[in-house]
């Protein structure tokens, strides 16, 4: 009897190689790709930022993580300009309303008019929880706007760093997670 053919095994990588690997990018949209965002530039760190934050505090500390949100910027230019113009309750409960409409309801919105029904639901959800945390909310949103203006230029200056050829992407990559640690400990700081 023959034996099936078994495939040749993989070529080892070698210490060269890490980069390369590195280097190269993963397709739009998939996990990869999102474990990645943090190293293209400062939004997509950010975005990591919440992310990690929505994972480890969710549950115990909600208002700091919409703090993180609203401060971060992530949501519609326009609603963060608007925010920015006329900052009184009762604009900011409306537009935390309006972002957290936009970033978890878009997707429900295709599917017909039960997915309008809960989007309705959770921006009205999303509306109340500001208003009902509004103290708590708002002066965190102060001082996590002043952390990400803080570390803004410490992670330009780490990119910088890649463009003139002082680090490889390796070495950047271990720098962005440090500074994305040490992000969440100043954020995790202010409970």
């Amino acid at each position: 009897m023959d034996q099936p053919e078994t495939p040749p095994p993989a070529p080892s990588a070698t210490p060269g190689d890490a980069g390369k690997a590195q280097e190269s990018a993963p397709p739009p949209g998939t996990d990869k790709a999102r474990e990645r965002e943090q190293y293209q530039n400062f939004e997509g760190f950010l975005r990591s930022a919440l992310r990690e934050e929505y994972k480890a505090s969710w549950k115990e500390n909600r208002a700091r993580f919409v703090s993180l949100m609203i401060a971060s910027g992530q949501f519609a230019q326009i609603a963060a300009e608007k925010v920015e113009q006329e900052a009184t309750p009762k604009n900011l409960v409306a537009m935390a309303g309006a972002v957290l409409l936009v970033q978890l309801g878009l997707k429900f919105l295709a599917r017909g008019p039960m997915g309008a029904l809960i989007v309705g639901g959770i921006a009205a959800a999303a509306v109340a929880y500001v208003a009902l945390n509004y103290g708590t909310i708002a002066p965190k949103v102060r001082r996590f706007r002043e952390l990400i203006e803080s570390t803004r230029p410490r992670y330009g200056e780490i990119q910088t760093g890649l463009k003139d050829g002082r680090f490889s992407p390796p070495e950047r990559d271990l720098m962005v997670d440090g500074l994305l640690h040490q992000f969440l400990e100043s954020v995790r700081a202010e409970a």
